[in-house]
């Protein structure tokens, strides 16, 4: 990929994330932000933890990568562990209030399929119970149609 392409690439993703955060916080769980990104492309995908489980803190993530992602590679969160085994990364050790909201990054290399969703299993754990975000959007639904929406991308041609 061109210089100049990878800096663009990191500018749509580092402002679409600003501008995404407040959003996404307001009716979502766990997403991803950006939510779209060039098919093809090195891409930094960050999975906002929205709120806790019923009023308990968050204390463990896990995302599970679709196929064709591929160089995946967690970012560092202070006060949490970060392991990969069989394709799903986990963060675990640290804490996040139930009324807060927190970012987890990864860096991946996205299939060149300009059209496709891409969807991210993820598994909130908290000191108290459970949320699994891993629900798909069937034909003619859409995320906010689901209870329990898995966090996307979707993958769109270069500009």
């Amino acid at each position: 990929m061109s210089f100049f392409r990878t800096a663009f690439v990191t500018r749509v993703v580092v402002t679409s994330a600003l501008v995404a955060g407040s959003v996404a916080a307001a009716y979502a769980h766990v997403v991803s932000q950006p939510n779209t990104a060039v098919a093809g492309a090195s891409f930094t995908a960050g999975f906002l933890v929205a709120h806790g489980c019923d009023g308990s803190p968050t204390i463990a993530l896990r995302i599970k990568l679709p196929e064709g992602v591929t160089a995946a590679k967690p970012l560092p969160k202070d006060g949490w562990t970060v392991t990969e085994v069989a394709g799903e990364i986990a963060w675990r050790g640290g804490s996040i209030d139930a009324h807060k909201h927190e970012t987890f990054g990864v860096s991946l290399k996205l299939p060149d399929t300009p059209g496709k969703t891409l969807y991210f299993l993820a598994i909130q754990e908290c000191q108290q119970g459970s949320a699994s975000w891993i629900e798909v959007p069937a034909a003619g639904q859409t995320a906010k149609d689901l209870k329990y929406p898995a966090p996307f991308v979707t993958l769109t041609p270069l500009p």
